[in-house]
């Protein structure tokens, strides 16, 4: 059985997208203001936002590899 890379184009694209999607949420749809409403102030507000991305990230290194056609659908489910 042949050994795939795991830090490829392809992946390193799926991080990008995920994190300026994050930014996007973020800034134009006030989700820092939203978190400031909640009484987060700036810098934890920051981390949060960071730290989903990161999240994100981790799940797409930890279980895209166990993702197959027959739990795709329920992981699809999972994630929303």
């Amino acid at each position: 059985m042949s050994q795939s890379r795991l830090l490829t184009f392809e992946f390193f694209s799926l991080c990008t997208i995920v994190f300026l999607a994050l930014c996007n949420v973020a800034v134009f749809y006030n989700f820092n203001l939203y978190l400031h409403g909640l009484g987060i102030q700036g810098g934890d507000a920051g981390l949060l936002i960071g730290l989903s991305s990161l999240a994100s990230m981790t799940m797409y290194l930890t279980a895209s590899g166990r993702i197959t056609l027959r739990n795709g659908f329920l992981c699809m489910l999972t994630g929303i």
